[in-house]
């Protein structure tokens, strides 16, 4: 009798137990999930107003009499005028260590404007597929120096970082002086002995060794001692004494192909060796 007294206590204990601790993990992943969701939200509402930032600068937006921005119109040749600039980035838009890529395009013509804050190793001048979950996008407006106005689609990618510490640090393709001021996960470097590019950034530790020979298979210029790749897979050749294709550049001579798109019909690909 006392046994099963003794053994009908110890179960009631255990559901009690089991019971509470259900509740527990419950309540927890409750918490977990609403603190993702209020995060998911916060950040796309931070990400939109850094694009509506963007949309009212008065280096990029047609002004008013007062000198005052005019709510989502651009200008075109002020677009046009900024990316002729040496980097490519919309001067006067300093948004800590977020990197961006803004994508202008006019509905009606298909012009199209691109701005970074970052040099990609790989020439690229569209939004990667796997950066399409960071993407925010808005409607405005454009004026040409005609009168004309047009309505532009504007995309933007926004790379703010996964926790506190990583938000204050410089992400991939960013301009570095040092290591530690890169995000985890990347070295700042400019190759190994610095040629074919135009500055220092920061670059993922694992992907940019340089050290691949020609022929082996490679996602990167970076990952190829001769920072050329073509078909998936390293080419042949050294090192580069001369930018390699996607850097700023000046002049023709300034690049490895002795292309430099300075009267591209493209702004977006405007003073990048092609």
């Amino acid at each position: 009798m006392g046994e099963f007294v003794m053994s009908s206590t110890i179960e009631k204990i255990l559901c009690i137990l089991f019971f509470s601790t259900f509740i527990g993990i419950f309540t927890a992943l409750h918490f977990s999930v609403a603190n993702t969701e209020m995060q998911f939200h916060e950040m796309k509402g931070y990400k939109d107003a850094l694009l509506v930032q963007l949309m009212h600068l008065p280096g990029l937006v047609v002004e008013n009499s007062k000198g005052e921005p005019e709510n989502f119109m651009f200008d075109a040749d002020k677009l046009t005028d900024a990316l002729l600039q040496k980097d490519k980035n919309a001067s006067g838009y300093d948004i800590g260590t977020t990197r961006y890529h803004i994508h202008i395009v006019d509905t009606q013509t298909g012009k199209q404007w691109d701005f970074k804050n970052y040099i990609p190793l790989d020439a690229s001048f569209k939004i990667a597929p796997e950066e399409e979950k960071f993407v925010v996008w808005k409607y405005a407006n454009i004026k040409y120096p005609d009168g004309k106005i047009s309505a532009v689609f504007v995309r933007a990618v926004y790379i703010v970082g996964s926790d506190a510490e990583d938000r204050n640090k410089l992400k991939e393709g960013v301009v570095c002086t040092a290591t530690e001021d890169c995000a985890e996960g990347l070295f700042c470097s400019d190759g190994i002995t610095g040629s074919g590019q135009k500055y220092k950034t920061c670059q993922n530790e694992e992907l940019c060794t340089y050290i691949k020979s020609s022929g082996t298979s490679a996602n990167s210029v970076c990952e190829c001692t001769s920072q050329e790749i073509s078909g998936g897979k390293c080419s042949v050749g050294s090192a580069p004494t001369s930018l390699i294709k996607g850097q700023p550049c000046t002049v023709g001579g300034d690049c490895q192909s002795g292309i430099c798109n300075l009267n591209s019909a493209n702004p977006s690909e405007y003073n990048t060796c092609n």
